[in-house]
């Protein structure tokens, strides 16, 4: 028989890895902008927390592939999707202060990656059938 799992998880990891450059790439241009005040302060901030998005739900596609044993809970995304749309609020809110916008991002991923960083160290692994 063919294992599908072996040929589905290397594809996905390629196309997530496509997702990551286009989210790194859109938050460089955001902050760009942010920057040089080209565009609407808006525009930036919507720019960033869409980036934001990208980057931490190409990252939960992948999360299997990097620790098999530490299984994705439907309360870890919920927490996720809670702490994007903190750092999202508080970038599209405040978007006309320019460090509200970098503070809003650095609240996105840095409490995604503290979340993550506490479930691996408390070690919830998932139990294996007997």
């Amino acid at each position: 028989m063919c294992d599908h799992r072996r040929a589905v998880i290397p594809n996905r990891m390629i196309y997530c890895h496509y997702f990551i450059y286009l989210a790194i790439s859109l938050a460089t241009i955001a902050f760009i902008y942010i920057v040089e005040q080209e565009v609407d302060s808006l525009f930036s901030a919507s720019l960033m927390a869409l980036s934001m998005i990208i980057f931490i739900v190409s990252t939960l596609a992948t999360s299997v592939y990097r620790q098999e044993r530490f299984k994705r809970f439907p309360m870890d995304v919920a927490m996720s999707l809670l702490f994007i749309a903190a750092g999202s609020a508080l970038m599209i809110i405040f978007n006309n202060e320019e460090y509200m916008v970098a503070i809003g991002a650095l609240v996105g991923y840095g409490l995604n990656f503290t979340y993550s960083w506490m479930k691996y160290i408390r070690g919830r692994a998932v139990a294996k059938a007997d």
